[in-house]
């Protein structure tokens, strides 16, 4: 998976995301400048436009109400509160991860988020790839992926999985 990261993220890709990284930086001062009350939500806004640009080739998000903001807000917050140390007490009984679903809240929880997420974002990866059958060939990071994807040994999943952390 490093090595498909790196292919990706290289110098010479990342000479393709100029554009929108300048793009996003001047509709993020702009917007900050008019509504400086708010300008965590914009920074947050201006971010992921930037990122999913060059991660998915999406356009750009105008609005801070946009569902993609808010799901990878919840994303983001589960992700964190999840891997903070002592969050579960399976980190002090490893024993604990052989107890079926049912009978633990923090598995349920895990596995109906991760079928959520996955749907969420194979769908995004999903979206480029039809791009790319269609002819379009703009380039992101998920189309140098899905074309490197001849050279590296990374599975389908992987794939969705990297495009979607690098998000």
């Amino acid at each position: 998976m490093r090595r498909a990261a790196h292919e990706g993220l290289s110098i010479s890709a990342s000479k393709h995301f100029f554009l929108s990284q300048e793009k996003e930086a001047c509709l993020m001062v702009d917007s900050v400048l008019r509504e400086n009350l708010d300008w965590e939500s914009e920074i947050a806004r201006s971010s992921l436009s930037m990122s999913g640009s060059w991660v998915y080739d999406m356009p750009t998000i105008k609005s801070r109400h946009d569902p993609h903001i808010k799901y990878s807000g919840d994303f983001l917050s589960r992700i964190f509160h999840t891997a903070f140390p002592g969050a579960h007490l399976v980190e002090f009984f490893p024993w604990m991860k052989y107890f079926p679903s049912w009978m633990a809240k923090w598995k349920r929880d895990a596995e109906y988020h991760f079928k959520k997420d996955d749907i969420y974002y194979r769908g995004m990866y999903q979206a480029v790839e039809k791009r790319l059958d269609a002819g379009d060939e703009r380039v992101s990071f998920t189309s140098i992926l899905q074309e490197d994807a001849k050279h590296t040994s990374i599975t389908y999943p992987e794939k969705v999985w990297l495009a979607a952390i690098i998000l």
